[in-house]
């Protein structure tokens, strides 16, 4: 926490504080001979402490308001006094990054605080018992090529360098090659574990010493300290560990003694005290390092993990994940793992490529998913979602992975993937390639398209050649990526190009509805097809807000044209402004400038489906009843749309769209044209 967040802080009424304080009224002149300053007045002329007095009762009742105030604040712990550093003495402290730790104030700072205070960052604070010459910032130079820079994982060598070193890292180097004073100390704070420096290790780091065993060659992305692996100590309530090593580097060193401490709330690395000692008299320097060490605390921590808010937290940060991935990706896959701790059976349809579901299978599969939850010190609760499956037709027995932190606020903290996505075998892939091309493959414009195995992306071989010898039509303007199975509408084309045919698609990204984005796809690969005409994903019977989010904005209209559609139940909201700043534009305003209004499904703004955005008829005016739960009835292909016209910020580098094309987005718009509250479902 630097200077500005700590006044911020102190302006923040505590709970008990009065709404309103008395007026701070200020003598209405300023008399000859008289000095005013703060609201009290001294005569000149007047020995210290003679003739001082109030100008006003009224400011006597404010300055004691204050006073109560702030009393107030400490009780209640919104001002914690003992948390903040001295203000008065900048060599006995640090505090930044939500950590503060106390040294004795004879010693020397010798990375200086910036221009905000102190900061957080990987090398934060060095200090010296003695002060080491030539090491300060003025003294180091400003180009400084090393041949390796610290990090938070171990290095193999110091051939993984970077190519600059940056001061605070330099100021470690020089620190580091500094022979050793009698007596000395040299105190270390960085967030995680510096290895190499230059061409002389730092640490002599070994990751199964702070991780356990099973750590491997690097830190465990997510790791969860415990006793068994040595983590007894305790310092400001977290979770702490001493380990004692030879130094390495460091000319008349004789012990190197390094904490590490947890942050609250904080699922990261360490926060670490290196404590570089030279005797005479060892035990003494080790009982002073140690107390430093100890004297670490932290200036905010998250609330105590509850145990009753246990399964409202759960359901909140898994809905969180599943409401990312269909509004996304377009995947219900986080549907199927229970709320609670538990498991259940599910039927899988999307493939689950590295980071999570990437595309439709063939057919579903069967599987079982099941959610675990346990406590950890770092308070915080740690979640384990797993998917498992029995081997099938053409597929191994497998399983997949994801792993989260979450506090009892249900705010999601951290998550990762739990196995490594060289051991995945997904389950159902598409099977085999298509046949080779026999001859022209036709795509109409105006078609629903398939794409088939093994899908498209930045590595294939038309993109390849595609970088290779560009286009000036296609520019880079390329769908990113076309898994096997997801639908594409066709705007034009094709364009030929070095012996492939390319055409300019629509693509729907997950349940977002605006705006669509449009991108150049080949038809072919190797010789053969990359796509195939489909008929449009239409939903049978009654409709609602989810069913029409799975489909692409073609298929709902090709789907329903302009017949009357009426969705219930649904609640209303004004729509967040589009990412990427600036805003869509266009003529008529109402249907084809950026869309302000969306509508939820069943589930409600807290649910997981997503919102479908929507013009509302101007008949209707230019808003809907929210809070509540209401009908609506409405149409695609408005007769509006034939002469619609719409823009988009340059900077959101957008392919240029043809008036064809800006007609399509006006069809593609569901528009209001009727509503009626209705009774909570």
């Amino acid at each position: 926490m630097d200077n500005h967040e700590i006044e911020r802080k102190l302006r923040l009424p505590a709970p008990d504080e009065p709404a309103v304080l008395p007026a701070l009224v200020l003598p209405p002149g300023n008399p000859s001979g008289a000095l005013v300053g703060s609201g009290v007045r001294f005569r000149a002329g007047d020995a210290p402490g003679r003739g001082v007095g109030f100008a006003s009762p009224r400011l006597v009742l404010a300055i004691l308001a204050l006073l109560a105030a702030l009393v107030g604040a400490i009780a209640t712990g919104a001002l914690r006094p003992d948390r903040l550093p001295n203000p008065f003495d900048q060599n006995s402290s640090f505090g930044g990054g939500g950590i503060q730790i106390e040294y004795p104030d004879d010693w020397v700072r010798l990375m200086p605080a910036g221009p905000s205070g102190d900061g957080g960052g990987p090398v934060s604070l060095i200090v010296s018992s003695v002060g080491v010459s030539g090491c300060s910032e003025s003294d180091l130079p400003i180009d400084n090529p090393p041949t390796a820079v610290p990090s938070g994982a171990p290095v193999e060598s110091p051939s993984d360098a970077e190519p600059y070193l940056p001061p605070e890292f330099r100021m470690l180097e020089c620190v580091a090659s500094k022979p050793m004073a009698p007596g000395e100390t040299r105190l270390v704070l960085t967030h995680g574990f510096p290895q190499w420096l230059g061409s002389e290790p730092v640490d002599d780091f070994d990751p199964a010493v702070w991780f356990g065993a099973d750590a491997g060659t690097g830190i465990a992305e997510f790791y969860v300290p415990t006793a068994a692996d040595g983590w007894t100590e305790v310092i400001d309530g977290m979770p702490a560990k001493l380990v004692v090593t030879e130094p390495a580097g460091t000319i008349g060193a004789d012990e190197v003694r390094t904490w590490a401490v947890y942050q609250p709330g904080r699922i990261d690395l360490p926060w670490v005290i290196r404590l570089t000692l030279r005797g005479p008299d060892l035990e003494a320097l080790r009982a002073q390092g140690d107390a430093i060490a100890r004297s670490v605390s932290f200036n905010e921590r998250p609330p105590p993990l509850d145990e009753a808010r246990l399964s409202d937290a759960l359901r909140q940060v898994i809905d969180g994940i599943d409401r990312e991935a269909r509004i996304g990706r377009g995947s219900d896959f986080y549907g199927c793992f229970p709320r609670t701790p538990g498991e259940q059976d599910a039927m899988l349809e999307d493939v689950l490529f590295e980071y999570g579901p990437s595309g439709p299978l063939a057919e579903p599969v069967p599987v079982t998913c099941r959610t675990t939850v346990e406590w950890t010190p770092l308070l915080a609760w740690h979640a384990t979602l797993v998917v498992s499956w029995a081997a099938g037709d053409g597929y191994p027995a497998g399983k997949w992975g994801w792993e989260l932190f979450f506090n009892t606020s249900g705010t999601s903290l951290a998550g990762g993937q739990l196995f490594s996505p060289e051991e995945l075998s997904s389950p159902g892939r598409r099977g085999a390639l298509p046949p080779p091309l026999e001859g022209p493959l036709v795509i109409p414009v105006g078609s629903v398209v398939e794409v088939l195995e093994p899908g498209f992306d930045w590595n294939s071989a038309p993109m390849m050649d595609l970088w290779e010898r560009p286009n000036a039509t296609i520019g880079d303007h390329v769908v990113d990526e076309a898994r096997p199975g997801v639908h594409f509408y066709v705007i034009d084309g094709p364009l030929a190009h070095n012996g492939i045919d390319w055409y300019l698609v629509e693509r729907q990204r997950g349940t977002t509805t605006s705006p669509t984005i449009f991108g150049w796809l080949p038809s072919s690969s190797d010789g053969r097809p990359l796509m195939q005409v489909v008929e449009p994903a239409c939903v049978a019977g009654e409709v609602a807000v989810p069913d029409l989010l799975r489909l692409i904005p073609a298929e709902r209209l090709l789907c329903f044209g302009g017949d009357t559609i009426s969705l219930d139940p649904v609640v209303a909201t004004p729509a967040e402004p589009e990412d990427g700043g600036g805003s869509v534009s266009g003529s008529p305003d109402w249907l084809a400038a950026e869309l302000r209004w969306q509508l939820y499904g069943r589930g409600g703004p807290d649910g997981v489906d997503g919102a479908l955005r929507v013009a509302i008829s101007p008949e209707l005016g230019d808003g809907l009843p929210t809070n509540t739960w209401l009908i609506v009835r409405g149409h695609f292909d408005d007769p509006a749309s034939s002469i619609c016209s719409r823009s988009f910020p340059d900077h959101w580098q957008i392919v240029r769209e043809s008036p064809d094309v800006q007609v399509l987005r006006c069809r593609e718009t569901f528009v209001i044209t009727s509503f009626e509250e209705t009774a909570t479902p």
